[in-house]
């Protein structure tokens, strides 16, 4: 689902998968965050965001991950104010829990969200061409 090689990604079967996941674990918060990048993927902004919320709401350990994706699918969505208040605490999330120098798993989602949202990260400003597309 985030290869950066589009022809890689089956968001479909993807989003399918997810969704068995929930039923099999409705109280599993990573099925849920899972399910919201799923939709997010697949262009379901709002269903995005309820899942991403869900995930949230069962405490999933990965928060910052799902706040990206948030910001991600309200900036997709028109709600900008909302996108950039899920980014900011992504980000300053990530700025207090990961080691100077560390190459941190959620990088990637903060660089394509900053992407999406058109936001200059470390003095450089990052494009979608520069970050892994959602779809072709």
């Amino acid at each position: 689902m985030h290869c950066p090689d589009s022809h890689d990604r089956d968001i479909a079967q993807a989003l399918e998968l997810a969704e068995q996941a929930v039923k099999l674990g409705p109280e599993a918060g990573y099925a849920w965050s899972v399910l919201g990048q799923a939709h997010y993927r697949h262009g379901e902004y709002e269903a995005a965001v309820d899942a991403l919320e869900k995930s949230i709401e069962l405490d999933f350990e990965l928060k910052a991950r799902s706040w990206f994706f948030l910001a991600m699918a309200h900036w997709k969505s028109g709600n900008e104010h909302e996108a950039r208040q899920y980014y900011d605490r992504a980000d300053q999330w990530m700025r207090q829990n990961s080691p100077p120098g560390a190459a941190f798993p959620t990088s990637q989602f903060r660089a394509e969200a900053a992407g999406v949202m058109g936001i200059e990260t470390d003095g450089e400003s990052t494009n979608d061409a520069d970050v892994v597309q959602q779809t072709d």
